[in-house]
């Protein structure tokens, strides 16, 4: 066999082999189809909230106190009363006119009477319009001008501390949902009425307070809420902040859009074609989807499936067995 009859011989064999492989490659099993999950656009309410901690305490505390040293005579208010500025809410006797009253009582009774006439009780006077939400005081009970009798508060607010990450996202007359954990299943509306300037430490966290206003309805102005009766100072209460709040809003659930939100996403609709949506708001769960789909519409997300494997994983592995029959056949 010369030379070039064994050159062409071995470049057919060559080629051959190549054309084999290719071939059985093509006819040999193929990779995992691609799987995908469908999911669908739905209308509902979404609502996205910060999340906070408070109390309920007085926007403002007055503390009334005697004008002058003596005795107690006549309490006329009870804790939880709402008062008007100027109205009398409790008498007493100066040190003098109780010395003289303890006096006359040892004569006539018509002595005690012309002494009560003559020589009038000091009316204790509402300094404020307010709630009375302490009583300190009894009648018969010696005071000094420094004895608090009563406490008031002009109006009743909650006061929540909030992460300094998201103070940024309060504004004013925000509106606010909060429950009390008296009243578990009742959730009560508000306002912000003021955000703090001045941090402060809790758990070392930076915190600032936010006051809100209560209200049964939601007013006209912030100045002139009615605050639900059932409100209590020092309750405790869990306030949620609204940011975004929209009933009927078209949404699709979060997993599809990898979380994202405030941006544009591609998408695969039924006929496995791209689609741009225009996404908004998310509430944790559903984002809000502001264009490129209806409600009801169906869209593919990709999915992986992984194989499981054929070998055994195990921590320790297994030792082997000894052959018995051998090692008793051995010498």
């Amino acid at each position: 066999m010369n030379r070039k009859t064994k050159i062409i011989l071995f470049s057919s064999l060559a080629v051959t082999l190549i054309l084999a492989t290719f071939f059985l490659k093509g006819k040999g099993p193929k990779g995992p189809k691609q799987a995908y999950k469908e999911v669908e656009t739905s209308v509902r309410d979404l609502k996205v909230i910060i999340q906070a901690t408070g109390s309920v305490e007085p926007m403002n505390k007055v503390r009334v106190m005697p004008p002058v040293a003596g005795r107690m005579e006549k309490v006329l208010i009870q804790e939880g009363r709402r008062v008007n500025q100027g109205d009398v809410i409790g008498q007493m006797s100066s040190t003098n006119r109780a010395a003289l009253l303890d006096f006359s009582r040892n004569l006539k009774k018509k002595d005690l009477i012309k002494w009560k006439e003559v020589y009038k009780p000091t009316p204790i006077v509402a300094p404020v319009d307010g709630l009375i939400i302490s009583k300190q005081v009894v009648p018969g009970q010696t005071v000094n001008q420094q004895t608090v009798l009563f406490e008031m508060s002009d109006q009743l607010v909650v006061r929540a501390q909030v992460d300094e990450t998201d103070i940024g996202k309060i504004r004013t007359e925000m509106d606010v949902e909060f429950s009390i954990d008296a009243y578990p299943g009742q959730v009560f509306s508000g306002r912000v009425s003021l955000i703090g300037h001045q941090s402060e430490l809790v758990n070392s966290v930076n915190v600032y307070q936010v006051e809100v206003i209560p209200s049964s309805k939601k007013p006209v102005s912030i100045k002139k809420q009615k605050v639900p009766t059932v409100l209590r100072s020092g309750m405790t209460a869990n306030v949620d902040f609204l940011l975004f709040k929209k009933a009927g809003a078209l949404a699709i659930p979060n997993w599809a859009v990898k979380g994202k939100e405030n941006q544009d996403f591609e998408i695969r609709d039924e006929e496995k074609k791209k689609r741009i949506l225009k996404l908004g708001l998310s509430d944790g769960e559903h984002v809000e989807v502001l264009g490129g789909a209806v409600e009801g519409e169906l869209f593919f997300i990709p999915t992986f499936k992984l194989k499981p494997s054929k070998k055994r994983f195990t921590l320790f592995p297994r030792k082997k067995k000894k052959n018995k029959d051998k090692d008793k056949a051995r010498p």
